[in-house]
């Protein structure tokens, strides 16, 4: 139940193409690559009901009962083999709350199409060392699941603390809602 969008009206994608922005403004003030600033919100990627594997750092849409579905990693879609290297089964337990994180509100929009452009860009970028749970960078090791705390804190930085969306509707003149 994702109460703040039932008390307002908002303007999608406009409200996630600024959480967006300004969850990646947050990211490069805490030390993650400029670079990542060239990217935009795409509101054709991500769905609602998406599981992020902290794992891994796959996308995962999965049913009821935990069954894999879709795997992606960064925008790169898994067929076959790539899928059963991480899930044997193509089967999750969706109740390992510390590995496996259900995204289902509308909030988690932005905050899945973030796990995938991050994803996109440290496994591209020549600086990096892919590794299956995470990316090394000379002796520095970033794990998803830091990662994915990361992101949980610029959620909570953008959308709780600060007021920053709050501010940026009404800077923008209300482009992205009314009411707020």
């Amino acid at each position: 139940f994702d109460m703040d969008y039932t008390l307002a009206m908002y303007k999608s994608p406009d409200y996630e193409e600024l959480a967006f922005a300004l969850l990646l403004e947050h990211l490069v003030s805490i030390g993650y690559p400029h670079e990542i600033l060239a990217y935009k919100y795409d509101s054709t990627f991500p769905t609602r009901g998406l599981v992020f594997d902290a794992l891994y750092g796959n996308l995962l849409k999965v049913d009821s009962h935990g069954n894999l579905l879709v795997c992606a990693h960064g925008f790169r879609f898994l067929k076959g083999a790539e899928i059963l290297h991480y899930y044997p089964n193509k089967f999750i337990q969706r109740d390992d709350m510390k590995r496996f994180h259900i995204l289902n509100t509308l909030f988690n929009l932005t905050e899945a199409h973030l796990y995938a452009c991050l994803v996109d860009f440290f496994t591209n970028c020549s600086r990096y060392v892919n590794c299956d749970t995470g990316y090394k960078h000379g002796n520095l090791f970033m794990s998803f699941r830091s990662m994915f705390q990361d992101v949980r804190e610029a959620m909570d930085h953008v959308h709780l603390s600060v007021g920053a969306v709050g501010r940026g509707l009404r800077q923008g003149g209300g482009r992205c809602g009314g009411g707020c």
